[in-house]
């Protein structure tokens, strides 16, 4: 939820903003900030209360928040005062922790960044994979577009300007250097590890990143509404999902590089302990049932009618996350390798896009995709009855019932969609194809811009050896695991250019597949005829 959408969202607004909380709490006394957090509990808690008798939904997903908001958190306020202040002091002044650098290094040329070292920037013969095409879907609003002169549109320094309320942060690349102005805290962490994620990106590949100039929004809803844009171009704003109604430009997300809040690694660690701990039980000595564990209260219609299919009469197994016991615990039980034990996994969205597909699918049991609104940038390309099993919202506990007796009926090609799910997340969903997406859509992205990219006065330099010396020892753990030590060897793959036939037939075919299963449900027969080559469903 953003401060625009909730309720008593001007004051939300202001409350969050960086130069009034800098103002008001970050800069004063302790007694100061302890009176604005009581005033800001005090202000949800009226709200809560107001919101009661119209929705225990939306009173669920306020108080959530309100569960968020503590005091000890290590960013309270992204960034705090003292974050930048460390970040941004000269280099070699010594730090309470005694850090070597406090501060980024200065550049030893300032007019040259370092050549890349390959001959050819990208490699021909490795074609990118299919979902990395919408990368030129996601841009057409700008590449596509034409003014009433018949111009094309680019994106300029002013529509980025009027465009920053929309956004979280807004950073700036200048030869191999990275820049932040920070507008709007991101919940947890989420901003700071998309940033050091930019900040390896800019390691592993030297001289290939482009001069930018972007806005970025870390929250789970896009917010660039397509209605809102019908007769003037959108304003490029990256962020972690979009959805088909929406301009917002899908970025991978922060956990890629880690998530210390929920005590998980980065993706390569992660992935290595679920495939690992997959191996203990063969497939078909899974229990035999659908599962979904995670947080009900986030004010999903969705989740809430989830629980109700608990059960061996639905085929499922549906357990709620109380992520704050689980904190308590030291998170012993939300351990993902250990979650491989069912024959299917659900994936339900909560109040927006859910960071969770990913794991859900290294599993190597199918997953059950419950009608997605939202797309992350790599779920585009996976394909019903080949990656996943497409589940119905409108009929929710039937569509998981009749998934779950199909796949225990049809072992060998339910264990398929299982192995191909993962070979996906595995293979095509690997960090080096995370890497080159971002600098693809950096690079496409960068072909816009009508200026040249300047650091503003507000923005700070942030960097590889400041983020190291400053950060806590909990996140500091996964920037060691997740940094990038050397340029890489091989070259990006191949982005191919634009091909409107090849989306929009792809897309067809993912519909019709999805109706030929939906038919399958409501016929009873079973849906053995799924499995018939003739009707272009399972793909091996």
């Amino acid at each position: 939820m953003d401060g625009k959408s909730a309720p008593g969202g001007g004051l939300l607004k202001k409350i969050s903003s960086t130069n009034y909380l800098r103002s008001h709490c970050c800069l004063r006394p302790a007694a100061v900030l302890i009176t604005c957090f009581a005033i800001l509990l005090s202000f949800l808690l009226v709200t809560a209360s107001c919101l009661y008798i119209a929705s225990p939904d939306k009173l669920n997903l306020l108080l959530w928040h309100v569960r968020n908001l503590k005091v000890d958190d290590t960013h309270k306020v992204w960034p705090s005062s003292q974050f930048w202040q460390n970040l941004t002091m000269d280099r070699g002044r010594q730090m309470h922790n005694n850090c070597a650098y406090s501060g980024c290094p200065p550049a030893s040329d300032p007019q040259n960044v370092a050549p890349s070292p390959f001959k050819q920037p990208f490699d021909r013969n490795r074609e990118c994979p299919f979902y990395f095409h919408y990368i030129h879907e996601d841009l057409s609003p700008w590449t596509q577009a034409q003014t009433s002169n018949n111009q094309s549109v680019s994106v300029s320094k002013e529509m980025l300007n009027k465009a920053s309320p929309l956004a979280n942060f807004r950073v700036v690349i200048k030869k191999g250097r990275l820049y932040v102005d920070a507008f709007v805290p991101c919940f947890q962490t989420r901003a700071i590890f998309t940033i050091w994620g930019l900040l390896q990106l800019l390691r592993l590949y030297p001289g290939l990143v482009p001069d930018i100039d972007l806005l970025f929004g870390c929250g789970d809803t896009p917010r660039v509404f397509r209605r809102n844009y019908q007769n003037s171009p959108p304003p490029p704003v990256f962020r972690y999902c979009t959805t088909p109604t929406d301009f917002d430009i899908p970025f991978p997300d922060w956990s890629f590089w880690g998530w210390p809040e929920v005590n998980l690694k980065p993706w390569d660690g992660e992935l290595f302990g679920i495939l690992k701990g997959e191996n203990e039980l063969l497939w078909e000595e899974r229990h035999p049932t659908a599962f979904w564990k995670g947080n009900t209260d986030t004010g999903s219609a969705l989740r809430k009618g989830l629980q109700k299919c608990n059960g061996p009469q639905n085929g499922a197994t549906i357990v709620h996350q109380d992520w704050y016991a689980e904190m308590n615990a030291h998170f012993r039980n939300s351990k993902l390798a250990e979650q491989c034990r069912h024959r299917y996994k659900i994936y339900a969205e909560g109040w927006g896009w859910s960071v969770s597909l990913k794991y859900i699918m290294a599993c190597d049991s199918p997953a059950f995709i419950i009608d997605p609104v939202f797309h992350d940038f790599f779920s585009r390309g996976l394909m019903p009855m080949k990656h996943f099993w497409p589940v119905r919202s409108d009929k929710l506990c039937d569509s998981i019932k009749f998934g779950t007796e199909w796949g225990n009926n049809n072992t060998n090609a339910a264990e398929a969609i299982g192995r191909s799910g993962r070979q996906y997340v595995t293979r095509d969903v690997s960090m080096k194809h995370v890497y080159d997406y971002m600098l693809h859509v950096l690079l496409e992205y960068g072909k816009l811009l009508d200026f040249e990219p300047i650091p503003g006065n507000n923005m700070k330099e942030v960097c590889v050896d400041a983020f190291l010396c400053q950060a806590p020892e909990q996140e500091r753990v996964l920037y060691k695991e997740s940094m990038v030590h050397d340029a890489s060897e091989e070259p990006p793959c191949f982005l191919s250019p634009r091909d409107e036939q090849l989306i929009q037939a792809r897309n067809s075919q993912r519909l019709n597949i999805k109706r030929l299963v939906h038919e399958a449900e409501d016929s009873g027969d079973g849906g053995a005829h799924l499995l018939s080559d003739s009707n272009g469903v399972l793909i091996h």
